[in-house]
């Protein structure tokens, strides 16, 4: 093949008669013109071949790598499965009181009022929402809270739920008013994972609302007067590990005042850490071995993967709010600045923590420096979420969407109406998906769907039922609330 190539450049350089169709040798070799131009052609449009294949090959290794990149983008925590142009229920969740999303797993973990039969914990499988195993959980008349249930490992028996079956707690009476009845029983009910089956059974003090699961342990919250005491029990035996008082959390709220949120008591994990909502409204995070974090103004959001907790820290200077996370059950360097929470972060920003310091101002969560900020120079007066894929951060707030390079600098921006404010954006790998909240503020709407490609273009609208009345991304599903055709309404599970 190389000799053919050489041969195409001598027969480049010839005279113009040649270039006529009448080479200079052709009485000699008996040999036209033409014939050598014929040759000539060919041995071009084998080059030509070679470079169209070339540019297949190239083509074709593109296609892989945005494939790998597709592929591996979906392994990150929050990244929805495959959208096409329309949304359909897969299956609705009526009465939900408590939902778990176990990592790394096809099934869903939930609880829901059922009328007349009570409570159920049930596993049901994440695609289609059959169950897997269902038993009656909690007592027969629902408390504020609903049945409160955790997550969590037990030794010989891996993965299992762990509920508190009780029938004290914060009620509401006919009139809208609540009160707190007192507890005639309380025990902790642990299920396997797999197949539904008890594995363990032990009693709680009667006093005990608030209950959470961290590994292999229980939390438990009980008032004492205006104080509140947590206890860690261990998950298998309800034997105590530890015991904290939470003084003058545990206050009742000003004669008169019959806000709900404000008289029962809440546990949350994430970060490594419980949060305690006390009734005074405050939050007090204390790490796994006991330890009481500094106060903290509130908390702000856990992470897509349930390892890292944002707070907001309280701050005597003249610097504002202050950020900082809880990983592993320790506080972090505190950032200027209110949290921006994060959907989705494929890591591609190294270890980050957005908050609204000087416009978007992005920190290294582990130092606490400052990488990056917009200083309000982006057109965006505020950011209600990012979003953090394949090298770029994606911001969103009222005025629309705007991408952001590793140096903060603005890649492209999406405006969005006036009368449109974008609620969520989120992504399946392919697409970004703007979900936009076009209700008057009076009545809810269907939400509308904006696709785009990761360069801002936009890629068409998805098409959402009717019925439905707002989205949001939960692990790899859209979830949204539907009408039914009664006025009632439930939580569906799109696809």
């Amino acid at each position: 093949m190389s000799g053919d190539l050489q041969r195409v450049e001598l027969d480049d350089d010839t005279d113009d008669a040649s270039r006529f169709g009448q080479s200079e040798h052709a009485d000699a070799r008996g040999e036209d013109g033409p014939r050598r131009s014929r040759r000539g052609r060919v041995v071009l449009g084998v080059g030509a071949a070679l470079v169209v294949a070339g540019l297949v090959a190239a083509q074709a290794v593109l296609d892989a790598r945005e494939r790998d990149a597709v592929a591996a983008l979906r392994e990150v925590r929050g990244v929805l499965a495959p959208i096409g142009d329309s949304l359909e229920v897969a299956y609705s969740v009526p009465g939900l009181q408590w939902l778990e999303l176990p990592k790394d797993d096809d099934v869903l973990l939930l609880v829901t009022a059922d009328g007349g039969t009570g409570s159920h914990l049930r596993a049901v499988d994440a695609a289609t929402g059959v169950a897997r195993w269902d038993v009656p959980v909690g007592a027969q008349v629902a408390t504020a809270q609903g049945v409160q249930c955790g997550a969590g490992r037990l030794d010989g028996v891996g993965a299992v739920v762990a509920c508190l079956d009780t029938d004290g707690g914060v009620r509401w009476d006919d009139d809208g008013q609540s009160e707190r009845r007192p507890a005639t029983y309380a025990r902790v009910l642990v299920h396997a994972q797999d197949d539904g089956r008890q594995v363990a059974a032990w009693d709680l003090d009667l006093t005990d609302e608030g209950f959470a699961v961290l590994d292999g342990q229980v939390a438990a919250v009980a008032r004492d007067g205006a104080d509140l005491v947590v206890t860690a029990h261990d998950l298998a035996t309800g034997q105590q590990r530890w015991r904290r008082s939470l003084v003058g959390a545990g206050g009742e709220q000003a004669e008169g005042d019959v806000d709900a949120y404000y008289t029962s008591v809440n546990v949350l994990v994430g970060g490594g850490a419980f949060v305690v909502s006390a009734p005074d409204g405050s939050q007090v995070v204390v790490a796994a071995d006991g330890t009481v974090l500094p106060p903290t103004r509130g908390v702000n959001w856990v992470g897509p993967d349930t390892r890292t907790l944002v707070v907001d820290i309280n701050a005597d200077d003249a610097d504002g709010a202050r950020t900082a996370l809880v990983r592993d059950g320790v506080l972090s360097p505190a950032v200027r600045g209110t949290a921006v929470s994060t959907g989705v972060d494929d890591g591609s920003f190294g270890d980050v923590v957005f908050t609204s310091a000087d416009g978007l101002t992005a920190w290294d969560a582990t130092t606490g420096a400052r990488r990056w900020a917009t200083d309000g120079d982006d057109g965006v007066a505020t950011y209600h979420g990012v979003l953090v894929a394949r090298g770029t951060v994606y911001g969103w707030g009222p005025s629309g969407l705007t991408a952001f390079d590793r140096d903060g600098h603005v890649r492209w921006r999406h405006a969005l109406p006036d009368e449109a404010t974008p609620s969520n954006v989120s992504t399946d790998g392919e697409r970004l998906y703007v979900v936009v909240d076009t209700s008057d503020g009076q009545e809810p709407s269907v939400p509308e769907v904006q696709a785009l490609t990761f360069d801002g273009e936009p890629a068409g609208r998805v098409a959402v039922p009717r019925d439905i009345r707002w989205l949001s991304p939960i692990n790899d599903r859209f979830w949204g609330s539907v009408v039914t055709d009664d006025g009632e309404s439930s939580i569906a599970v799109l696809r």
